[in-house]
């Protein structure tokens, strides 16, 4: 079982490799949330929090499955540290991540790579919210 430090420490390391790989993807322009050292990365992170999330999903929404096991938040999809600010008219987003119906879903629906980039680096940089931990903590 995990302590409140632990998710803490978890939470943490999560959105650091998260802003870390959207950084990279900012430098590329990539089409691929897969790309570069990411599924290496991913895979060894995994493993150490010991979760068997999806390797496709990003370093928040394992963290976010984490949470919800944890706290027994079965009927809740998604507990993102990151504040997503809403942009696209996204049906029954409630039902859905954040992310979808926030700058990461232009990044999908994008073609341009000039434009993927300057989304990833908008990701990279995106404020942590109301439901992460460490702003409860009072970290910002």
């Amino acid at each position: 079982m995990f302590t409140i430090e632990d998710l803490i420490s978890i939470e943490k390391k999560a959105i650091s490799l998260f802003r870390s790989h959207w950084k990279g993807l900012a430098k590329t322009g990539s089409t691929s949330i897969l790309s570069g050292q990411y599924p290496s990365l991913k895979r060894e992170w995994l493993n150490t929090v010991g979760t068997d999330s999806d390797e496709n999903v990003c370093f928040l929404c394992a963290y976010s499955d984490i949470r919800l096991i944890v706290s027994s938040n079965y009927e809740k999809r998604c507990i993102c540290p990151i504040q997503w600010p809403k942009v696209l008219p996204v049906p029954n987003v409630d039902a859905l991540p954040h992310c979808i119906s926030s700058v990461y879903g232009s990044w999908e629906l994008s073609e341009s790579i000039l434009e993927r980039k300057r989304l990833s680096t908008i990701i990279s940089n995106l404020p942590i919210g109301k439901s992460s931990l460490l702003f409860r903590a009072g970290y910002k």
